[in-house]
């Protein structure tokens, strides 16, 4: 099974999910040039993620 995690992402997030027995893939997320949500990147990565895909998003709570 995999999950697919966000680009950034922190730096224990793979070798969490590897342990844990899961595959982790890359989902866009960030615009470093806009420094904002990469929204439409985003979103088209999940359309185009296999049905059942899993997915680590990530809230904005500092």
């Amino acid at each position: 099974m995999a999950i697919c995690i966000t680009i950034p992402s922190w730096a224990d997030h793979v070798a969490i999910f590897k342990t844990s027995g899961l595959t982790a893939k890359k989902h866009r997320y960030y615009n470093e040039d806009t420094i904002d949500l990469d929204f439409d990147g985003m979103v088209a990565d999940i359309k185009a993620s296999p049905r059942g895909s899993n997915f680590l998003l990530h809230a904005c709570a500092h």
